[in-house]
């Protein structure tokens, strides 16, 4: 089966995070298949840290393609 498109310098992903490790770490630990790892405390204990200024996807995009095509 193949990969798909495969790139040099990309991917077909875009590059934001999907998974929650939290989530998927605490059910492991709930479920005894886990012992509780000291990095799951903390991220417990600290406030969720505000990311509004910091830019997960660009907003620019760089296709040429779409200003030829603009007219139609």
């Amino acid at each position: 089966m193949g990969k798909g498109a495969v790139h040099p310098n990309g991917s077909n992903f875009c590059r934001f995070l999907k998974y929650n490790i939290v989530d998927k770490m605490r059910t492991l630990v709930s479920t005894n298949l886990y012992d509780t790892p000291r990095w799951l405390e903390w991220s417990e204990r600290a406030p969720p840290m505000e990311i509004y200024n910091i830019s997960l996807k660009t907003k620019y995009n760089n296709n040429k393609y779409m200003d030829l095509v603009k007219f139609l």
